[in-house]
């Protein structure tokens, strides 16, 4: 069975990539900065982004409020129409956006979702008479048929990428620009099977773990993949712009800013780079120009900038000050070594949401350090502290007296028994857990309250946790 019309050509898979353009001023060695498009949110963005488009006569909405899922598949249909991606609101187009759909030469206007995604009274917003065309199906899956049935219907295609709806967002975000270029339909799966085969060349993007052999044998694909977002990012670019020296960049955690790039990033034929603090630059080096698109903060540019004059990046040396971050956008899930402001006592919350209700996961105080694992989702709250990364940074390694604070076995300290003391007359406590993860209820080996003198046994991978201690000395 075949879901594409008048297809031709072969079949392979894989992980994604993006392309884009910037401005800036080019170095012998690297870019003197870093350029910006970024607007005051995601929707003056994608307006700002439409000037670098050049002409068009149609457009295409998504609304990435709460999901990017319908928008996954958009950016063939871009490069197959000619048309720049805008982002809406569910039940209304901003003005920034509003004044560039209702522009006079614009004919036709694709709405990617259904009504859960862009409402009626947000179409309703449409004043001159344009011709309208919603694509939706059930789910992602479904409405990335649609939109691949859509892309048939106008063009030729003769590729197609394949990605895993739930778990390859940032694979579709990577490979979107080349679609856009391609014309090419990003068909979202369950990552297992694929109710139908096309007989042209095809991309398996994604891993193993996201998409499995049987869609690359059944699709007769090639499969592209890196072991993580930005590994794929490279691979991708590397691959199918393999001169490039002009660069977008975007939030790798989150994808909003990447997918209204995609139909920028295929008219200027310049691929976009998904960073994050500390990520993998090296793509960068010898860029003549790099423009930031969205809010990349300024160290993340700073750190692009260095590389593009060849600088390597040191996601180890990365520090996040007091403030909240959303897992996942923010920051990278994982753990993190929590550390105290000098002289003062600081203090973390894990939460499931922002509101005043917003249940807490795990909270503590880094007396003056611990360790916590957070996920994607939840919120990272630090108060008179900072954050490090805690795969990249330990405290003194191997360590074999130590005070107050957390302590991995076998990276902070040396495994063993310990004699611990407490401050004179006062208690003191100690613990042992398997893990530093906020929702492992489980996680605690053993603990105690002690006055005076204890004595206590580690081993490699255990986190040894000491308050209120005069000092802790290994003995054997």
């Amino acid at each position: 069975m075949s879901l594409l019309k008048n297809t031709k050509v072969k079949a392979l898979i894989l992980g994604l990539a993006i392309s884009t353009q910037f401005v800036g001023i080019s170095h012998a060695n690297g870019v003197w900065g870093v350029d910006r498009i970024q607007g005051d949110n995601i929707y003056k963005t994608s307006a700002m982004l439409s000037e670098y488009f050049g002409e068009y006569d149609t457009v295409i909405l998504i609304n990435v409020d709460n999901t990017t899922a319908d928008g996954l598949s958009a950016a063939g249909l871009s490069g197959a129409v000619n048309a720049p991606i805008f982002a809406v609101k569910k039940d209304s187009i901003p003005y920034e956006v509003s004044r560039k759909v209702n522009d006079d030469n614009v004919k036709k206007v694709y709405i990617i979702g259904g009504e859960n995604s862009i409402s009626q009274d947000a179409i309703d917003d449409l004043y001159y008479g344009q011709e309208i065309v919603r694509l939706s199906g059930d789910d992602r899956i479904k409405t990335s048929y649609k939109v691949a049935n859509e892309v048939s219907n106008i063009t030729n295609v003769n590729k197609v990428f394949y990605a895993n709806a739930w778990r390859g967002e940032p694979d579709t975000m990577s490979v979107s620009s080349v679609a856009a270029r391609e014309k090419a339909p990003i068909i979202q799966t369950d990552g297992k099977d694929i109710p139908f085969t096309e007989n042209i060349q095809s991309y398996v993007v994604g891993g193993s773990s996201t998409m499995s052999d049987n869609i690359v044998k059944k699709t007769q694909s090639e499969r592209i993949g890196g072991v993580d977002r930005f590994d794929t990012n490279k691979f991708i670019i590397q691959k199918f712009y393999p001169n490039a020296d002009l660069f977008h960049i975007t939030k790798a955690y989150d994808l909003k800013d990447a997918m209204i790039a995609a139909p920028v990033a295929n008219k200027l034929n310049k691929p976009v780079v998904l960073v994050h603090y500390g990520s993998d630059k090296s793509i960068l080096k010898g860029a003549r120009n790099i423009t930031a698109i969205g809010n990349v903060t300024h160290q993340i540019r700073e750190e692009a900038h260095e590389a593009s004059r060849g600088a390597t990046s040191k996601p180890i040396h990365a520090t996040f000050k007091p403030g909240t971050y959303l897992i996942g956008r923010d920051l990278d899930p994982g753990e993190y070594l929590i550390t105290s402001n000098k002289n003062d006592l600081g203090y973390y919350e894990v939460k499931n949401g922002t509101s005043s209700n917003a249940d807490i996961i795990d909270n503590g105080f880094a007396s003056p350090n611990t360790y916590v694992t957070v996920e994607k989702g939840q919120y990272l709250e630090i108060q008179r502290a900072t954050a490090k990364i805690a795969r990249f940074n330990s405290l003194q390694s191997n360590q074999t007296s130590v005070k107050d604070g957390m302590y991995i076995v076998g990276k902070d300290i040396k495994a063993g028994e310990y004699k611990v003391q407490a401050k004179a007359g006062k208690s003191a406590y100690w613990s042992i857990s398997k893990n530093s993860d906020a929702k492992d209820r489980n996680k605690l080996l053993a603990n105690s309250l002690f006055e005076g003198t204890t004595y206590v046994t580690v081993e490699d991978g255990e986190y040894l946790e000491l308050r209120d201690i005069l000092q802790a000395t290994k003995i054997k």
